[in-house]
C-alpha cells in the first residue's frame, strides 16, 4: 500500500508539472504573439504616418530588454491623435470665429505697426546709406513669415497626432525645428540678398561694404528673430492645448505678425550698428565679416540636426520648392508694386494689409485642411476614392457650407469687409490730414470689392491646393503656406492696381491723384542723405 500510494503521488507531480509547464509554454507563446503583433501595428503605424521609421527588435532579445524598448519606441512613436476627426468635423463655427478673430486682430494691428515703422525710418541712416535696405526689406519679411508659418503648420498638426503629449518629445521636436528654421533663415537671407544685389547693380553702382553690411543685417535679424519665434510659437501651441483651443485656428496669422515686427526690428538695429561701426572709406566692415563667417561655418551644424531628426527630416529636403517658388511670385509682385507706386502716390501705403489679411485667412484655412488629412487618411499620397480633383475643382464644392472646411472658409469670407473697412481707417488717421481725402465712397467700394475678390480666390485655391500637394505625395504642412501668401501678394498688388487705374479715368479725386507729388514727398529722403554724404 505504501508503495501503490507513493507510485500514485508520483503520477500526481508528474500531471503537474506537465500542466505547468504546457501553461507556461502557452503563456509564453501568447506572450510572443502579442510583442510580434505590438511591434507589428507600431512599424504599421510609423509607415502609415510616414513619420517614424520601422523599430527593430530582434526575436533573441531578452523578454526585459526587448519589453524596455519597446515601451520607449512607443512612447516615441505615438500617433494616436489627441484630437479625433470628429471634434474638428463638428467644431461650431461660433468656435472657430471667437478662437480666430483675436489672432487675425492682433495680426493686422502687427502689420500695421511694421508698416508705420517703416514708414518712419525710411529716411534714417541705414536707409539713406544703403538704398537697396528698402528693396530688400519687404522681400524679406514676406520669405521670414513663410518660414514661420510652415513651422506653426507643422507644430499644430504633431500637435493634434498627439507627438507633443510629453516633456521628452516637445524638447526633441523644439530643438530640430529652430536648427530648421535657422539653415532656412541663413540660405533664404542670402538668396534674397544676392537678388537685391544683383537687381542694383545692374541699375546703378553697388558698394563692395554696402553689400556685405546688408547681407549680414539680414542673416543676423533672421537668425536671432528665429530663436526667439520658435520659443514663442512653441510655448503658444502648449497653452493652446492646455486651454482646449484648437491651434489650427490662431497660430499661423500670431506667427506672421510676431515674425514680421521682431526681424524687422532686428533688421533695422543691427544695420543701424554695423554702419556706426563701421567706417564710410573702408572697403569692408570687420564686423559684418565676422557675422558671414559665423553664418558659413554654422551651416552645416544646424543641417546635422535637423537632418538626424524625423519630423524635419522631409521639410529639409523638400520644402525649398516652394519657397523658391514663393519667392519668384513675390518678386513679381514687387516689380509690379514698384512700377504701380511712382504712378499712384497712395497705392503702396494699403498693399500689405490687403496683402497681409488675405495672406492670414488663406494660412488659418491650409493649416486647418492640412490638420484634416493628415488625420483622416492613412498616409500621404492617399485619399478617400469619392474625394476626386474633379470634385475639388467645382467651386460649389469649396462654398457649399455642407462640412465645416466650407463653413469656415464663408465665416472668413464674411470678416473680411468690415476688418479692412476698421484698418483702412486706422492707415488713412495714421497718415495725417494730406491722407484724409482717401475718406470716400468711391475708394472704400472699391477697395472692399477687390478685398473680397481676393478672399474668395484664395479659399479656393487653399482646399485645391492642400488637396493636390497630398495626392502627389508632398506634406502640405511646409509646402502649401508659402506659395498662397504669394499668390495673396501678386492678387493683392494686381487688385490694387485695377482700382487706381479704374478710379484715376473715372474719379481722379478720389485718390488724390497727383503724380508730382511723389517726388516731392520724396525729396525729405534726398536732402537727408545729402546733408549725410
Amino acid at each position: 500500500m505504501p508503495l501503490k500510494h507513493k507510485s500514485s503521488n508520483v503520477e500526481h507531480r508528474k500531471s503537474m508539472l506537465s500542466s505547468v509547464l504546457s501553461e507556461t509554454h502557452i503563456s509564453q507563446s501568447e506572450l510572443n504573439i502579442k510583442k510580434s503583433a505590438s511591434k507589428s501595428e507600431i512599424n504599421k503605424s510609423a509607415v502609415e504616418q510616414n513619420s517614424l521609421p520601422m523599430l527593430e527588435i530582434k526575436e533573441n532579445d531578452s523578454l526585459k530588454g526587448s519589453t524596455c524598448d519597446t515601451l520607449k519606441d512607443l512612447s516615441l512613436a505615438k500617433t494616436q491623435p489627441s484630437m479625433d476627426l470628429r471634434d474638428i468635423s463638428h467644431e461650431s463655427v461660433l468656435t472657430f470665429f471667437l478662437q480666430s478673430l483675436p489672432p487675425l486682430i492682433f495680426a493686422s494691428v502687427g502689420l500695421i505697426g511694421t508698416g508705420v515703422l517703416l514708414d518712419k525710418w525710411q529716411c534714417d541712416d541705414f536707409y539713406t546709406r544703403i538704398h537697396e535696405a528698402l528693396m530688400l526689406t519687404p522681400a524679406l519679411l514676406g520669405l521670414k513669415g513663410n518660414i514661420e508659418m510652415t513651422f506653426a503648420s507643422r507644430l499644430t498638426t504633431l500637435s493634434h497626432l498627439g507627438k507633443m503629449d510629453n516633456k521628452e518629445n516637445c524638447l526633441s521636436i523644439l530643438g530640430s525645428n529652430m536648427a530648421l528654421v535657422q539653415i532656412q533663415a541663413i540660405i533664404v537671407s542670402y538668396f534674397a540678398t544676392t537678388i537685391t544685389v544683383i537687381t542694383e547693380s545692374v541699375r546703378n553702382d553697388f558698394s563692395f561694404q554696402d553689400s556685405h553690411i546688408l547681407a549680414a543685417s539680414a542673416i543676423s535679424s533672421t537668425t536671432a528673430s528665429s530663436v526667439i519665434l520658435c520659443l514663442l510659437i512653441m510655448g503658444l501651441v502648449v497653452i493652446a492645448r492646455k486651454l482646449k483651443i484648437n491651434p489650427d485656428n490662431v497660430m499661423s496669422p500670431l506667427a506672421s505678425s510676431m515674425g514680421d515686427l521682431i526681424t524687422f526690428l532686428f533688421f533695422v538695429g543691427f544695420g543701424t550698428l554695423q554702419i556706426t561701426c563701421c567706417s564710410v572709406t573702408a572697403d569692408s566692415c570687420w564686423l559684418s565679416i565676422i557675422i558671414l563667417t559665423i553664418s558659413i561655418f554654422a551651416i552645416p551644424f544646424v543641417f546635422y540636426f535637423a537632418y538626424r531628426n524625423i519630423f524635419t527630416r522631409q521639410t529639409l529636403i523638400w520644402g525649398w520648392f516652394s519657397v523658391i517658388f514663393a519667392a519668384i511670385i513675390s518678386s513679381a509682385g514687387g516689380y509690379i508694386l514698384e512700377r504701380s507706386a511712382l504712378k499712384f502716390k497712395n497705392l503702396a501705403m494699403f498693399q500689405p494689409i490687403l496683402s497681409g489679411l488675405a495672406g492670414n485667412r488663406a494660412a488659418v484655412q491650409c493649416s486647418r485642411l492640412s490638420t484634416c488629412f493628415h488625420i483622416s487618411c492613412e498616409r500621404l499620397g492617399v485619399v478617400d476614392p469619392k474625394d476626386t480633383l474633379r470634385r475639388r475643382l467645382n467651386p460649389w464644392y469649396t462654398f457649399n457650407a455642407e462640412d465645416i472646411h466650407s463653413r469656415t472658409a464663408l465665416v472668413l469670407i464674411a470678416c473680411t469687409v468690415p476688418s479692412h473697412l476698421l484698418f483702412m481707417s486706422i492707415i488713412i488717421a495714421i497718415g495725417g490730414a494730406k491722407k484724409y481725402i482717401l475718406f470716400n465712397w468711391q475708394f472704400f467700394t472699391s477697395y472692399c470689392i477687390a478685398a473680397f475678390i481676393q478672399v474668395v480666390i484664395l479659399m479656393y485655391f487653399a482646399q485645391l491646393l492642400v488637396y493636390i500637394l497630398w495626392r502627389i505625395g508632398t506634406d502640405p504642412d511646409h509646402s502649401a503656406i508659402p506659395v498662397l501668401t504669394s499668390i495673396a501678394d501678386l492678387f493683392g498688388v494686381a487688385l490694387l492696381l485695377s482700382i487706381f487705374e479704374f478710379l484715376s479715368e473715372f474719379s481722379p479725386e478720389s485718390i488724390g491723384k497727383d503724380v508730382n507729388q511723389i517726388f516731392k514727398e520724396r525729396s525729405h529722403c534726398i536732402i537727408n542723405e545729402t546733408n549725410i554724404i
